[in-house]
């Protein structure tokens, strides 16, 4: 990463916050995050870390996600322990 610029950007009514993520690589371009809203989403274990997270910052009293958008998430039923036992591998 090159660098990261924080700006605000005109809005409809009011001039929203923004970041601009640099790349180093040549020729490729930069990415913008608007700042105003969070949008949680993912496919399979993203699906899972994106659910994850919204629990987390739902937890520690985060920022609330505008939206959460899960496409077949690898979510499994609560566990004692880390590891997946032969019962709850029989699940998925």
């Amino acid at each position: 990463m090159a660098g990261v610029e924080d700006v605000l950007v005109d809005g409809a009514e009011d001039q929203l916050p923004a970041r601009i993520y640099r790349p180093d690589a040549s020729g490729a371009l930069p990415v913008v995050a608007y700042l105003h809203r969070l949008v949680l989403l993912g496919d399979s274990a993203g699906g899972n870390l994106a659910a994850a997270t919204s629990m987390v910052l739902r937890d520690e009293d985060g920022p609330e996600a505008a939206a959460q958008a899960l496409r077949y998430p690898t979510l499994a039923p609560a566990s004692t322990s880390q590891f997946v036992t032969r019962r709850e591998l029989g699940w998925f």
